[in-house]
């Protein structure tokens, strides 16, 4: 019999993935304390620049809630999607730029006459396919 993991089990082992994947190129990660109510990594560049990756996960594909934020330099996200127990996770790194606007975006295209993004927009967030786009590319957070 196969047990899913719970969404506390998923952010969790998402936040070590990113981490893993971070020390892997170089970078420098500080991993919060399993007790924290943030799920942020504080993250210092090769280069010697600080910045925080706020990490959000999830094991099937579906919208992203994703509260608005002033955005901030010193901001990235990455969205992680852990498939299967076997399957490399997948990467989608955005600025918190480029997370508002994908959200700005997405919301001024609901239809709010047609019922079913009307919960989707109170909550804010992205789909699953805004994100795609954004797949892999460590290339955009600090050197």
């Amino acid at each position: 019999m196969r047990r899913r993991i719970n969404k506390r089990q998923t952010q969790r082992a998402a936040q070590y993935y990113v981490a893993a994947e971070l020390a892997r190129r170089g970078y420098h990660v500080s991993v919060p304390l399993e007790t924290a109510k943030v799920s942020s990594l504080l993250v210092i560049s090769p280069g010697n620049r600080y910045f925080t990756i706020c990490v959000q996960a999830q094991s099937a594909k579906s919208f992203w809630p994703v509260p608005y934020r002033e955005p901030q330099d010193d901001l990235f996200v990455v969205l992680v999607y852990l498939a299967h127990r076997h399957t490399p996770p997948q990467f989608y790194v955005l600025s918190s730029a480029e997370l508002m606007q994908e959200r700005q975006e997405y919301k001024l295209g609901l239809d709010p006459g047609n019922g079913e993004g009307d919960q989707e927009e109170r909550l804010g967030g992205i789909p699953w396919r805004r994100a795609l786009r954004h797949k892999s590319q460590w290339a955009k957070l600090p050197q």
